[in-house]
């Protein structure tokens, strides 16, 4: 007898941009980031994904800060979701 078993999964992103204009808010995407949380499983995923090469050689620094946020964000949501799937 076979039984198919789901899970639930949730997916998150951002984008890590350089050269911002204040006025508009905009910038050039150097990297997007990507991230699925498996709260039943109390893990989670991340990716990097380079856009622009030469812009993250020469801002490698702040891209990587950014990628690290990310990273600390995602935790962060899963840590709390599997707190309430613990029910505290």
């Amino acid at each position: 007898k076979m039984f198919a078993k789901g899970a639930k999964k949730i997916s998150m992103s951002g984008i890590s941009t350089v050269n911002i204009n204040a006025k508009t808010n905009t910038g050039i995407p150097v990297m997007y980031m990507t991230a699925t949380i498996s709260p039943s499983e109390n893990r989670f995923d991340t990716n990097g994904s380079v856009q622009n090469q030469e812009l993250y050689n020469l801002h490698y620094e702040e891209v990587e800060k950014d990628y690290s946020e990310f990273r600390k964000w995602v935790k962060e949501e899963r840590d709390r979701l599997s707190d309430e799937l613990k029910g505290e």
